[in-house]
C-alpha cells in the first residue's frame, strides 16, 4: 500500500467516523429531552463510551500510519537486495560477481574529505586493499526526514545501472548507530578543482576541449537519469565529481550525491522546493501552489555550472544570499563579462549555451539531445 493509499483510507474513515460522531450527539441530545425514557441515562453513556473508544481507534490508527510509513521508506533500500551478516551489520549488494572476493571485515576508514551534506560525512576508506569513499550517517544525530532522504540515496543508486557519468555505488552498511554508503573515490569535486586550480594559477582558464568534455560528461549523466525518470533537483559544481589525470588534468566528471533525486511520474510529479539557490531554476522556487516542474529544471542547473566554469566564479557571487531568488524569478542571469569570453573564440558558443540554458522559460530550453550535438560541434 502507497503513503497516498495509506493516508486516503484514514480520511474516508475519518469521515465516517465524524458523521458517526454527529449523529450520536444528535442521538443524545434529542434523547435528553424526553422524560418518559428512565433508560436513556444509560444509553447516552454507552454511545458516549463507544466515541471515546473510536477516538481512541483513530489516534491509534494515525500512530500505525506514521510506523508503517517509516518502515516503508526504510525497507525501500533492502528490495531485491541480499542481506549478510559482517560484524552485526547488514550489507546489502546490489549485483554479485563471483570472479572478484572481497573481505568486507576489513574495512579501514581514514581521512574525512570536506565534502558531504544532508547529515553525513564523507571519507576516505579502503575495503580489502581496495580504495573507495564512504558517506556515513550518524542515526543518533540526525532527524527521521534526513534519514529517510539518506535510504532513499541508498536506493536510487543501488537499483540504478551503472553508468560511466554516475558515481558508481558499490554497498552500503546499516547497524543500529550508522548508516554508511561506499562509492567510488573520486579526485575531486568541480568546486574543490576550481578553487585549487584558481587559488595556484591565477591564469588558469578551462582550455576548449576540457571544457567541452566536462559539459558532455554532465549532460551524459542527465540524459541517462532522465532516461530512468530520475530528476537530480541538486545539481552544482559540489556535486560533480572528477577524476584527474597525471597533470591534474580532468579526464572524467560524474554527477554524484542524490539525496534530493526524484523518480517522477504522472502520478508523482516534482513539487518539492528544493535545491541551492543559486542553481535553482524560477519554477522551482515558485513549485507547490503555483505547479510542478519538469527535467527542464536540471538544465537550468547546468547552464549555471557552465557559468561556473567558463567565469570561474559562483553564480551571483558577492550579491546577498536573500536577494538570490527574486533575480531567478526576474528571469535575471549572471553575465559573462567580453574579458571572460576573450580566453578562446569558443567561448561564445559556451556562453550563447548557457544563456540558452538558463531561459526563464523552461520550454525555451535546450533539450539535451540538443545539447550533446552543439558539444560534439564543439569537440571537433
Amino acid at each position: 500500500m502507497s503513503k497516498t493509499d495509506i493516508f486516503g483510507t484514514a480520511k474516508r474513515r475519518d469521515k465516517r467516523e465524524g458523521s458517526r460522531t454527529y449523529s450520536v450527539s444528535s442521538s443524545v441530545s434529542s434523547s435528553t429531552s424526553d422524560p418518559d425514557h428512565p433508560d436513556l441515562e444509560k444509553k447516552k453513556q454507552d454511545l458516549m463510551a463507544e466515541v471515546a473508544a473510536l477516538e481512541k481507534k483513530k489516534e491509534d490508527l494515525k500512530r500505525k500510519q506514521k510506523k508503517l510509513d517509516r518502515e516503508i521508506k526504510k525497507r525501500a533500500g533492502e528490495i531485491h537486495a541480499l542481506e549478510g551478516d559482517s560484524a552485526g551489520s547488514q550489507i546489502s549488494f546490489l549485483k554479485k560477481n563471483p570472479t572478484c572476493r572481497v573481505d568486507l571485515d576489513n574495512i579501514e576508514i581514514s581521512k574525512k574529505l570536506p565534502v558531504g551534506a544532508s547529515g553525513t560525512i564523507v571519507y576516505t576508506c579502503t575495503v580489502d586493499g581496495w580504495n573507495c569513499a564512504v558517506k556515513e550517517l550518524s542515526r543518533e544525530k540526525v532527524d527521521e526526514g534526513t534519514e529517510m532522504a539518506f535510504e532513499s540515496e541508498i536506493s536510487l543508486l543501488e537499483h540504478l545501472p551503472t553508468h560511466p557519468n554516475i558515481c558508481k555505488y558499490l554497498f552500503h552498511i546499516r547497524d543500529e548507530k550508522t548508516v554508511r554508503l561506499f562509492m567510488t573515490r573520486y579526485d575531486a569535486n568541480m568546486d574543490m578543482f576550481v578553487s585549487f586550480k584558481t587559488q595556484h594559477d591565477p591564469s588558469f582558464f578551462f582550455e576548449k576541449q576540457i571544457l567541452a568534455r566536462c559539459s558532455l560528461d554532465i549532460v551524459k549523466g542527465l540524459e541517462f537519469l532522465h532516461s530512468k525518470k530520475i530528476m537530480h533537483r541538486d545539481l552544482k559544481p559540489g556535486n560533480i565529481f572528477v577524476q584527474l589525470g597525471q597533470r591534474d588534468e580532468i579526464l572524467k566528471c560524474v554527477i554524484g550525491d542524490f539525496d534530493t533525486a526524484k523518480k517522477v511520474s504522472v502520478k508523482n510529479k516534482a513539487v518539492t522546493i528544493i535545491g541551492t539557490p543559486a542553481f535553482m531554476a524560477p519554477e522551482v522556487l515558485t513549485a507547490g501552489e503555483h505547479g510542478s516542474y519538469d527535467f527542464s529544471a536540471d538544465v537550468y542547473s547546468f547552464g549555471m555550472i557552465l557559468y561556473v566554469m567558463i567565469t570561474l566564479r559562483q553564480p551571483f557571487q558577492g550579491d546577498r544570499p536573500y536577494l538570490i531568488p527574486d533575480q531567478i524569478l526576474k528571469g535575471k542571469i549572471p553575465e559573462i563579462s567580453a574579458q571572460q569570453l576573450a580566453v578562446d573564440p569558443s567561448y561564445e558558443g559556451f556562453g550563447a549555451m548557457y544563456k540558452q540554458c538558463c531561459a526563464r522559460i523552461a520550454p525555451d530550453r535546450p533539450s539535451l539531445v540538443q545539447l550533446k550535438a552543439v558539444l560534439a560541434q564543439l569537440l571537433a
